[in-house]
């Protein structure tokens, strides 16, 4: 998925935010205030899934300010951005895996439910109860 704009449309916003859930940068798990490139598009990074980052607005302000250096991982190893601090502190922030789990696969048994259980009386819910209104009804 890629735009031609700067801004991320929505509908990648929406993939971008719900892959990474909290701040990209290591060390910090603040909610996602804003949406980012890697490779800046200044710099001529395209807006897209793979160069965008859900970022906290201070990680995103220190980013912007040129002290923090960023490099994405090569093609071919698996997906994560590479941070270095001014002060020469190292982390790794691994892509979210993005995909949905598989459903279970189906047993080659028969599916068996309470009510085709042997003796199985069908009776009230457990913690229903009649319900009386304030008029003194019923």
């Amino acid at each position: 998925m890629e735009s031609t704009a700067r801004a991320f449309p929505v509908g990648l916003k929406r993939m971008i935010r719900w892959r990474d859930e909290t701040c990209r940068t290591p060390w910090c798990n603040a909610r996602i205030r804003h949406l980012d490139h890697i490779i800046p598009a200044a710099a001529g990074g395209p807006t897209s899934y793979d160069n965008g980052q859900g970022l906290c607005a201070r990680c995103n302000y220190l980013k912007e300010h040129g002290t923090w250096d960023l490099t994405s991982s090569p093609p071919g190893s698996p997906p994560h951005i590479s941070w270095r601090s001014p002060h020469r502190a190292r982390g790794s922030s691994p892509t979210p895996h993005s995909e949905s789990p598989r459903p279970p696969e189906p047993s080659d048994g028969p599916v068996l439910r309470v009510a085709d259980a042997p003796g199985h009386q069908p009776g009230p819910v457990p913690g229903e109860r009649d319900i009386v209104d304030s008029a003194g009804g019923g």
